[in-house]
């Protein structure tokens, strides 16, 4: 694919503009007042199209969204030109031609659109499907309507699927707006997807493994996967001089041991050119523009041991815990009877735990009060560090997700549910166990694995 990024505009406002040429010199303040004059006209025919010709009048934001459409479309008429031009051109001329400018962007983002949709991607992600099923199209279909022509310069679509260097309405980061920003996203994001697209057969496999490693589904998440993949890729073909987006747990301990040891920078660089070998120049020229950003992650990834890439865990098989779902409704009532039935606190203890119940039923247990005040402290006490680490991932599902591993400090206690007293006593015997024990706990967490 032959994608050019386009260049960002010089001046926004044919305003700004006209007074700049003006000011240097290049037209007479006579000739910029009849241009401007000439805006006004043609704002007035912009009214009368607006309401359908049914009446003159305008609100305020309307009028400004007119002018702000006048300059947008002539300023496309005069990019290629001179400001010296100024001096024979007429305003509905250039808008003319601004039009026509529009019209042909406007098809190379359907054209770019209509790709994208042929070679989508085995990735459910819902800013990715939304880019491409909702915000494009609804854009697009704007434009289509009697007053589209009013689309033309400014979107109000998300465009939240984010590109590598991020999210372009959030930080105006293009300086772009209307259908020039639409274009320059969705060149950008066709360079991207066709990286991407490599890699269809081993997607879904390294999809599981990321949700599998993360403890998350990528269906929410702001994640670009183009940045994504290319530090696979980069870690393939410098271990194997190949891409490759699948990874074991032995090949990132090697990469870190070989990335000590040499350029970052060349190391880099000499990945882009094998891309540009295996995928075309465009898409390596534009992966070139992050060549320092992508370096600044690989010598966190080298100094911290930061978990940047997504690999096969070699899983140790005593840390895998299969759960089975609680009882049925009838069959969990005469169990919770039957702990009830005990006045003798140690005798209830010691019933509960000869029972052979679901780690799901034990928190439902709680949840009824089966224990009161510092009974509930006793009974932990009788808890093996393998139970209490069980029930904490239950707990808390979303700890030690992503980059981050279990700490139980004050920081990660906090972030656990505590409203209800089992609860909080529960969290806060954990405070109370010591150092070496917690660090223990920490260690259990980070490895275990639960299967339901």
């Amino acid at each position: 694919m032959g994608y050019t990024v386009g260049k960002q505009r010089v001046c926004n406002s044919l305003y700004v503009l006209l007074q700049h040429a003006q000011e240097a010199g290049e037209i007479t303040k006579k000739r910029r007042e009849y241009l401007l004059k000439q805006c006004e006209h043609m704002a007035q025919e912009l009214v009368l199209l607006l309401n359908h010709k049914q009446s003159t009048s305008l609100s305020m934001a309307d009028h400004k969204r007119i002018l702000n459409t006048i300059s947008y479309v002539v300023l496309q008429g005069l990019e290629k030109m001179e400001e010296r031009s100024l001096q024979e051109l007429e305003i509905d001329a250039c808008f003319e031609r601004g039009l026509l400018v529009l019209q042909d962007k406007e098809q190379q983002t359907r054209n770019l659109l209509n790709q994208l949709r042929r070679n989508r991607l085995p990735f459910c992600n819902e800013r990715y499907n939304s880019v491409m099923d909702e915000q494009i199209p609804h854009y697009l279909g704007q434009l289509s309507t009697y007053e589209g022509i009013l689309y033309y310069s400014h979107t109000t679509e998300d465009l939240d699927y984010p590109l590598v260097d991020g999210i372009p309405l959030f930080h105006d980061m293009y300086h772009l707006d209307g259908m020039d920003l639409v274009l320059y996203y969705m060149e950008r994001f066709a360079l991207e997807h066709t990286f991407c697209e490599y890699f269809r057969e081993e997607l879904p496999e390294f999809l599981r493994r990321y949700e599998q490693q993360k403890g998350v589904t990528v269906e929410y998440l702001g994640l670009n996967l183009c940045e994504l993949l290319w530090y696979q890729c980069f870690a393939s073909l410098m271990l194997f001089q190949k891409p490759s987006l699948l990874l074991a747990e032995q090949d990132v301990k090697r990469l870190r041991a070989l990335l000590r040891h040499c350029s970052l920078k060349e190391a880099v660089q000499k990945v882009n050119h094998a891309i540009a070998a295996s995928m075309g120049k465009s898409v390596a020229d534009y992966l070139t523009l992050f060549e320092e950003q992508l370096q600044a992650q690989l010598q966190v990834f080298v100094r911290d041991a930061y978990a940047l890439l997504v690999y096969e865990e070699a899983v140790d098989d005593r840390f895998v815990i299969d759960l089975t779902q609680g009882e049925d409704e009838e069959t969990f009532l005469t169990l919770l009877e039957e702990v009830e039935k005990y006045a003798c606190l140690q005798d209830k203890i010691q019933h509960l735990r000869s029972q052979k119940i679901s780690a799901y039923d034990l928190i439902d247990l709680l949840e009824n009060a089966v224990f009161m005040n510092e009974e509930y402290d006793a009974y932990y006490e009788q808890l093996s560090l393998e139970e209490i680490a069980v029930l904490l991932k239950l707990l808390h599902p979303a700890g030690g997700n992503f980059h981050e591993a279990w700490k139980l400090d004050d920081a990660d206690l906090r972030e656990i549910e505590q409203e209800q007293e089992w609860q909080y006593r529960f969290i806060n015997h954990i405070r109370q166990r010591s150092q070496k024990e917690r660090e223990k706990l920490c260690e259990l967490l980070n490895k275990l694995r639960i299967r339901s």
